[in-house]
């Protein structure tokens, strides 16, 4: 997983900040204080680095609910002579690795008058705290008038490669690489081995996508020397394919989210796309509708946890007072009056007593009350009837994509935006759990912003419970949790992180009235 971001001239942010991202991170603050800025950074990055381009509009992973408007409406001040750098810190293969990027427009590299495009200016990664190398810009010259992507930095004394730094050194000899040195290499290590100088002819944006699928380093001597290449390639390349990785595997929901419409269809290609990655069809996803689509490919199991959540009854679960039902092609009734498919794993188990207790005639009645083939919707429990999406209240609709996204998708991240949108208090409380569910059975990573005093407060409680060894539902601890209240003042927005003891109190005092509102207005103060 991530843990954590670094962001300088990034939106609101100006001077650089560092946000420690835990498996989960809850943002508070006031409105359009910013914190929405951590979404907006993983959508950015993803574009870089499956797009390779920096002046991004729409994206991908937030559809419609993320338009981030171009590199001037991103860049801190909308000052397009800054540069925005973005760093992100994540666990990889082991070891503690980062990759660091800098965007900006490179006028101050003889880029022709009137292309103010921005591109990636450097690329470095690093472990433990240290810089290991940096891709960036050879300055053109009057030999060499190309801009080329170059390997600028190369530390050979980090401790990463200390078990190959004998033959690595070997393998960085000068007569094994080019002409071409940067004043701030180590005496005797030049910058790009020959056939990197001449692969990387373009801009960095479109270099990336070389980055990850060629390697840097390459040698046909075999043995040692195929060692140092490997070696070098898996620190310098890998931290990005890692990064990639995360950033490809990442599902985001919007905050508002759309209801299915009364002629809303199943989508076979997108439930296809799903199948493969539950990250791929976020143009629906981001606003919900990419959910439904995948009712017809979820396991049993996830049948289970969504229907358990939506209806069970004990206060960690959403009470809600429905279950969700697909209604597949063979859903017919038999000849002897039963019910095809009762064993389904669509069908939830008040819905399948239900269809038990139905006589024959009844059975019949009530199939035909089927709106059509591969229907889905809500089993009304008390009134015993299946009722359409748009025909129960609004918070129904809001928190289904939800916990179908933290059913189906495992060990990823998950980035939710008010995930308590339009549900009553006692259920914003529920969702508490089912995002600690979410971190502890499925290991995913959830960053979610929220309002939600009710929200917090559950998760506080599961912190205490845990600590006192008292009806834990869930062992959770304070390590699992990064609380981070976001604050504009001063024309810049700030990231406070509020620590969290193992009592399941807050350390520091909250910056503002978000937990004595109900004290304030009880005694009109």
């Amino acid at each position: 997983m991530i843990e954590k971001i670094t962001l300088e001239n990034f939106k609101g942010i100006g001077k650089e900040t560092t946000i420690r991202l835990a498996p989960l991170t809850l943002l508070f603050g006031g409105n359009s204080s910013g914190k929405s800025t951590i979404l907006h950074a993983l959508a950015y990055v993803r574009e870089i680095f499956e797009s390779h381009a920096c002046d991004v509009k729409g994206t991908t992973l937030g559809g419609d609910s993320i338009d981030l408007g171009g590199f001037k409406e991103i860049v801190h001040g909308h000052d397009t002579q800054k540069t925005i750098r973005m760093r992100f810190d994540f666990d990889n293969n082991g070891k503690k690795g980062w990759v660091q990027i800098v965007v900006g427009i490179p006028s101050e590299i003889g880029i022709p008058q009137g292309d103010h495009l921005p591109w990636v200016l450097s690329y470095q990664t690093g472990f433990d705290g240290k810089p290991f190398a940096e891709l960036g810009y050879c300055p053109p010259t009057a030999e060499n008038p190309e801009h080329k992507a170059c390997l600028r930095k190369l530390d050979i004394d980090h401790p990463v490669i200390e078990e190959n730094k004998e033959i690595i050194e070997t393998f960085l000899a000068p007569s094994n690489l080019s002409d071409h040195c940067d004043e701030e290499t180590p005496s005797g290590i030049t910058n790009l081995v020959k056939n990197f100088a001449q692969r990387f002819t373009l801009p960095l944006p479109d270099a990336l996508p070389l980055l990850m699928a060629n390697p840097l380093f390459t040698s046909d001597a075999g043995g040692e020397a195929h060692v140092a290449a490997s070696a070098l390639n898996s620190f310098i390349q890998g931290p990005a394919l890692e990064l990639r990785r995360l950033l490809a595997d990442m599902v985001y929901l919007g905050p508002i989210r759309e209801i299915p419409a009364r002629k809303f269809e199943l989508s076979a290609r997108i439930a296809n796309l799903a199948r493969e990655h539950c990250g791929k069809y976020v143009s629906r996803g981001a606003k919900g509708l990419g959910a439904y689509h995948m009712l017809p490919i979820l396991e049993k199991e996830e049948w289970d946890r969504i229907n358990a959540d939506l209806s069970e009854t004990d206060n960690q679960y959403l009470d809600t007072g429905y279950e969700l039902v697909y209604l597949p092609d063979d859903c017919e009734v038999t000849k002897d009056g039963r019910l095809a498919s009762l064993k389904s794993k669509y069908f939830p188990p008040q819905f399948i007593e239900y269809i038990k207790s139905l006589t024959p005639v009844k059975l019949q009645q009530f199939k035909q009350s089927f709106p059509k083939d591969k229907w889905f919707g809500l089993f009304d429990i008390k009134r015993k009837t299946l009722v359409q999406m748009y025909s129960v209240g609004l918070g129904l609709s809001q928190v289904i994509p939800l916990t179908v996204c933290m059913a189906r998708h495992k060990n990823g991240t998950l980035l939710f935006e008010q995930p308590e949108l339009h549900l009553h208090p006692k259920q914003q409380a529920a969702v508490g759990d089912l995002l600690i569910r979410a971190v502890k059975q499925s290991r995913s990573h959830i960053i979610a912003e929220t309002h939600s005093v009710h929200l917090i407060l559950r998760i506080l409680r599961r912190i205490r419970e845990t600590q006192n060894e008292e009806n834990v539902i869930a062992e959770f601890t304070q390590d699992d949790l990064s609380v981070q209240y976001v604050d504009f003042e001063s024309g810049r927005t700030t990231f406070t992180e509020m620590e969290v003891g193992n009592d399941g109190l807050f350390l520091t005092d909250w910056p503002d009235s978000f937990f004595e509102q109900e004290f304030m207005e009880r005694f009109g103060l």
